[in-house]
């Protein structure tokens, strides 16, 4: 099954472009499944069909923990490591 990652600087138009991608793709007739990685993005231009918002929840963090952004992106990609089992059972 081929497999694309999006990945860039913050700001440089990965959501969109997987947004164009994924529907582009779908409307070729191709089967697509769109996982979302990025456990801080407030808002998606796409339905992700996976999403590690449903597991890890940045703003949660920051307050049960009285973190800035970036602490809680950090604390929040070591738990995502805890659920990868999950993450790739739903993928």
């Amino acid at each position: 099954m081929p497999l694309a990652f999006i990945i860039g600087t913050a700001g440089s138009g990965k959501s969109f472009f997987t947004a164009a991608l994924s529907e582009w793709l779908k409307m070729s007739k191709q089967d697509v499944a769109v996982v979302n990685l990025d456990p801080g993005a407030l808002k998606l231009p796409y339905s992700p069909d996976v999403d590690v918002r449903n597991y890890v929840d940045v703003g949660d963090l920051m307050e049960k923990y009285c973190l800035g952004p970036n602490g809680a992106l950090i604390m929040a990609a070591d738990l995502i490591a805890d659920e990868v089992e999950n993450l790739t059972r739903d993928i």
